[in-house]
């Protein structure tokens, strides 16, 4: 087991008829490690291989003995069913309505495919749910980015279907997406499927055309409301408060927020993993050190292409004399835009990035990172705005 200052990394092998068999366990909390409750399900996964399996388990598929290219999959509490390739992983994604699926190669080299589904709002009609779904896409993706939007009317088992194709280009690789919208009975469903271009090739297309039409939506009759409130979050914000630090903001609802309790640090992400805003709060040092640190940085981004310094000012900003660096820069064909401010309140010293790569800069983010911005708020012990 290795231990880093706050990861776990823990590596097991067994040797067994000339056979080697690896596990790697990491976690990034050794709190967690170290905490029973929190780690117990994390150690009955890796305490759980065994070189002695019986096959008596009926849940258990060996994969060498699914011969076919496609296995048929269907949700116990919903009925619906899709064909997969048989060597996927499944993730519930912590809800009964929205399913992962992700192949050998995994998210990030690999094909990723899903299946979301929601009741459907009253009134509502295929068209508008496409139509709406593609406003989100475009508030969520800057336009320039987007390459050849289609969509095709089609039939999946007998039912009246959607499918839109379009890309996205990411810096030096493209993303092709499919999603397949219908309508049936009292759930809407959305089949997508997304990965490098590379990946796209003439069979394997054909072959997710395959897992596409082969969706057949069943309603279990037990099945029960499952509420959509995807566009209502689009236009929620939540609070986040320090109270220890003496700082709050209000972010996007749909975006993911992650806390360091050892850093006090904060950090907010997209979806796509695009965009991040970093906050940071520290007592005891002094500004100087804190630009500093952000110099070696800058010295780090100008070995990137196009690099590009716009501004390194003093300014006043929400009533407190601050610093803002402002730069652009280049990595893996993608453009980004940085912009931080440090600066200083009593004892504190704070400082919040924004770091924005143009194919996520749509003027919607744009919206939503300065409204970010306007609700950072320094107060005192009272509670009260400095």
């Amino acid at each position: 087991m290795l231990e880093s200052e706050d990861e776990i990394y823990e590596y097991r092998a067994a040797l067994e008829n000339q056979r080697i068999y690896q596990m790697h366990f990491y976690i990034s909390s050794k709190d967690d490690y170290y905490n029973a409750s929190k780690s117990k399900v994390f150690k009955e996964v890796i305490n759980s291989f065994s070189l002695n399996y019986k096959g008596n388990d009926a849940t258990v598929r060996d994969i060498n003995e699914i011969k076919q290219e496609l296995y048929t999959y269907r949700d116990k509490n919903f009925g619906w069913t899709i064909d997969l390739i048989a060597t996927i992983n499944i993730d519930f994604k912590n809800s009964t309505n929205h399913y992962e699926i992700v192949d050998e190669r995994g998210a990030k080299d690999g094909i990723t495919c899903g299946v979301e589904f929601y009741s459907t709002a009253s009134g509502e009609s295929l068209d508008s749910y496409v139509e709406q779904k593609n406003k989100e896409l475009y508030e969520d993706i800057n336009k320039d980015y987007i390459k050849g939007w289609s969509i095709e009317n089609i039939q999946v088992g007998g039912i009246s279907a959607k499918k839109v194709r379009y890309e996205i280009i990411m810096g030096e690789s493209t993303c092709i997406f499919y999603d397949l919208y219908l309508i049936k009975g009292k759930y809407k469903y959305n089949v997508y499927l997304y990965g490098k271009s590379e990946l796209f090739s003439e069979k394997e297309i054909k072959l997710y055309d395959k897992i596409f039409k082969s969706f057949l939506p069943i309603e279990q009759a037990n099945s029960g409301e499952i509420a959509d409130n995807s566009t209502e979050l689009r236009t929620r914000t939540l609070d986040h408060i320090n109270t220890e630090q003496n700082w709050s903001f209000k972010y996007p609802a749909i975006w993911n927020l992650m806390e360091d309790a050892q850093s006090k640090t904060v950090s907010l992400t997209d979806r796509l993993g695009f965009l991040e805003v970093y906050i940071s709060a520290a007592k005891g040092i002094s500004e100087d050190m804190v630009k500093l640190r952000l110099t070696e940085n800058f010295d780090e981004l100008k070995k990137l292409k196009a690099f590009r310094v716009i501004a390194d000012q003093a300014v006043v900003e929400k009533n407190i004399p601050m610093t803002k660096y402002v730069c652009e820069y280049e990595l893996e064909g993608l453009k980004y835009n940085y912009k931080a401010y440090i600066f200083k309140v009593k004892d504190t010293v704070y400082g919040i990035h924004f770091t924005v790569a143009d194919v996520v800069n749509s003027e919607s983010v744009k919206k939503r990172l300065d409204s970010l911005w306007e609700s950072v708020k320094i107060f005192d012990l009272q509670g009260e705005d400095i």
